[in-house]
Formats: structure tokens, sequence, C-alpha cells
């Protein structure tokens, strides 16, 4: 066995593993190393640190204690897990991810800075995520076959297997760069704020500008500032803003455009209601139009009848002499020969009347279907509104949010060279203060002498 080897180092995975009620499909950076029959697994997720906005990591550590094996699986990929690591270019297809199945035997260890982290929406889904899959029985991790040395994993597997490996708590003392972390049982506790570091403390020895020829060591979190000269006060990589810069900033994020567009399609909204409005008037009117002439259609079917008392015509005179009763007029009046052209008339006014209503009902069809190509556009305008309001309400949450973060920046800074600034006088002041003192005591030192 080598002494020492890195299974995978830095390496970008998507872990999988399958809960009762739920499923975690996450990626993370994955490390693996073997060193002198000692194993550790790590898997890191980004986090942001509380007071510096800087980026820090939280590990899921595993070592020897925890795994129970460690097994090459021929299981495919999933095709969202693929097509994950296939849009990142980790891999071209699904033959060139490995999947190895990992069985623990107690729960894995989360490690922290000794730091409190910002409890956003984002990372406190991340640690959840991460507090949950330690607790897992057993997950799987889908790594990029390139990612990974498959011979040394081989060895490492077999290693497991006879239980000739060791736990390396040695290890997490080396995180941080060596400064220390937490062992986190409860998401509750990433969030707990930390007590406020008070000023630096005086010390005659750098009080003279010895600082300013001194370093400082490089964090994991937070970069490294640079000498500064004696008196002169260090500026932030930013410019300083003032309230007023501020809110001007605030001001000027994202532009109203939306207003605009909300306006124009309300606007185009209205006139389409109107439209309709008008159709509906037009088709009563229409409906009222052709009531009446089915009406008149009705009447116009009835039987003629003559009324003997209307006639205008002179009767026919009765012969004193004439034997034979006398007829009535009625049925004089009463034969067909004296209205030739009623039937005719009748057939004209029905022809007519039927040509209206057809020319009525293809009006009425026309308006129905004017009506629903209106009703159409009123889906579609709203839909397309809702969607630019989307769109639009989408962009500003992201302006917020890039907005918020810019402000708790500007804060931070400001707050660093407020307290700079003022270390810095107090640190003039108690050297001016020390200067006096001891020309006062040289005073009396030449006077007792």
């Amino acid at each position: 066995m080598e002494p020492h080897f890195s299974v995978a180092s830095n390496a970008f995975v998507q872990v999988y593993a399958n809960l009762q009620d739920d499923s975690i499909s996450r990626p993370y950076l994955l490390d693996i190393a073997f060193e002198k029959e000692k194993f550790h697994l790590k898997l890191r997720a980004q986090a942001r640190l509380w007071s510096s906005l800087r980026k820090t990591i939280v590990y899921l550590f595993l070592d020897a204690s925890h795994v129970e094996s460690l097994v090459v699986s021929d299981e495919v990929a999933p095709p969202d897990i693929a097509n994950t690591l296939i849009k990142q270019g980790r891999c071209t297809t699904t033959s060139e991810i490995t999947c190895l199945q990992i069985l623990l035997k107690q729960h894995g260890t989360i490690l922290a800075p000794r730091a409190t982290l910002q409890k956003k929406p984002a990372i406190r889904e991340d640690m959840k995520a991460l507090m949950r899959l330690s607790r897992c029985k057993t997950f799987k991790i889908y790594i990029p076959s390139d990612s990974i040395d498959k011979e040394k994993l081989s060895g490492l597997c077999n290693a497991l297997a006879s239980s000739s490996v060791r736990p390396a708590p040695d290890v997490v003392k080396t995180l941080y760069e060596g400064r220390g972390s937490n062992i986190v049982t409860d998401v509750d506790d990433l969030w707990t704020l930390a007590p406020v570091e008070g000023p630096p403390s005086y010390d005659a020895a750098t009080a003279a500008g010895a600082s300013a020829h001194g370093s400082s060591g490089h964090s994991d979190t937070e970069p490294s500032r640079g000498p500064r000269a004696p008196g002169k006060r260090q500026m932030s990589p930013e410019p300083r803003q003032t309230p007023t810069k501020r809110h001007a900033l605030m001001q000027k994020v994202a532009p109203v455009a939306w207003e605009a567009v909300i306006a124009a399609q309300a606007a185009q909204l209205a006139m389409l209601n109107e439209q309709v409005t008008a159709q509906a008037v037009q088709m009563a009117a229409y409906n009222t139009q052709l009531a009446a002439l089915r009406e008149e259609m009705q009447h116009s079917r009835r039987p003629l009848m003559v009324d003997a008392g209307s006639q205008t015509e002179p009767a026919v005179p009765v012969s004193e002499h004439h034997s034979s009763p006398a007829i009535p007029v009625a049925q004089q009046h009463s034969s067909p020969a004296l209205f030739p052209n009623s039937a005719s008339q009748a057939s004209t006014i029905e022809n007519s009347i039927e040509d209206r209503l057809i020319m009525l009902e293809d009006g009425l069809i026309d308006e129905q279907r004017i009506r629903r190509s209106l009703n159409e556009k009123i889906d579609n305008n709203d839909e397309r509104i809702k969607r630019t309001l989307d769109v639009e309400c989408s962009g500003l949450e992201h302006a917020v949010t890039e907005l918020e973060s810019r402000v708790e920046d500007i804060e931070n800074d400001f707050k660093e060279d407020l307290r700079q600034e003022l270390s810095l006088e107090l640190q003039t002041k108690l050297e001016e203060f020390i200067e006096f003192r001891l020309e006062d005591v040289e005073e009396v030192v030449k006077h007792d002498a």
C-alpha cells in the first residue's frame, strides 16, 4: 500500500439519497484521501459568514469510523443527474459517470467554522440537506470518471472491505488553516450569533509604526489586508458611500419600464372590453329584430279573413220581382275570384321574411365568431400581461436581492473603515498622551536632579 495518495480531489459530484418521505439530490465538491491506512472523505458545501459576507465551507466529514463499505456500482446515473453533469461540462455521456455507493455504520460529522453563518433561505436549505445526508444510512455519489483514480479507488474499497483502514481524526485539526472547527448537531447552531469582538488591544511595541511592517496570515474566508503606512487611513476597495449616495443607488437599481407596459396593456384591454360591449348591444338589437320578424312571419301564414261589413264595393241590387230568396252579401264576396293576388303576395312576403331571417342568422353567426375572437384576444392579452409581470417581478426581485447584498457590503465596508479610523485616532491620541507624560516625567527627573 502506498504511504499516501489522493483518490479524488476537488471533484464536482452529484449526491443522491433516497429517504422514506423524500429524496436528496445536491451538488458538492468531493475529496477522498488515503494515508498510511487512514481514510477520510469530505463533501464540501458553500456558505457565507454573517460578519464579513465572505464565502466559507461547511464539511460533511467521513472516515473509517463512519463508513461501513464503499462500493463502485454499475448503476446508470438518473437522467436529471446526468444532464446536470453534462451541462456543467464535467462529462459528455452517461457512460463517463461512475457511481459510488456508501454504506454508513454511524452518522457523519458536520464541521463548520467557529463563526456565525448567514441565515439566507438558499444557505439554510443547503445546510438542512447536508445535515439530513449525514444521517442517512446509505447514499450514492455520481462522479465523472476522469475525476477519480479507479485503480486507487479499488485499493481503498478492498481495504474498507477487509477492515484494515483506521479513522483519521487528526485531519479535522487541519481544517480552516488550523484555527479549529465546530461540530454541528443542529442546523440552528449555525445561525447563533457570536459575541462581537472588541477593538484590538494597544501594544506599545508596535504603537510607533511597527504594525506597518507586520503581516497577517491569510484566511480561508477573508482576504488578508495589505500593510498600511503609519498615520494613513486605509480605504476600502469600494468608494465610500454616504447616505445620500446610498439612497440614489437604491433609486437607480431598476428602471420602472413595467409601469408603461401595464398601462399599455390595460388600455388595450379596456378597448377590447368596449368592443365586446358594443357587440353585445348589437346582438341584443338583432335578437329583438329577429323576434319581430318571426312574429310577422307567423301572422303572414294565417288564412286571410274577409269581413263583409268592411267591403266598399256596392252590393248587387235585389230585384223586387225576383221570386228566389236573396243571396247574402258574404256569400257573394266569398269567392276567391274577387282576390286573385292574395296567395302570391303572401308567398312574396314569406320569401322576403325568410331571406331577412337568413341574413340575420348569418349576422348573428358572424357576431358570435367576432365575440369568440375578442374573448380569445382578451385571454391572450391577460396571459401576455401575466408573463410580462412575472418576468418584471422576477427581475425586480433579483435587483432587490443584489441591492440588499450591495447595501450590506457597503455597510460592512463603512463599519470597517469607521473602526479603523477610530482605532487610528485612539492610537494617535494614546501616543500623544504618552509622549506628553514622558516629557513631564523627564522635567520632574531633571528638577529633582
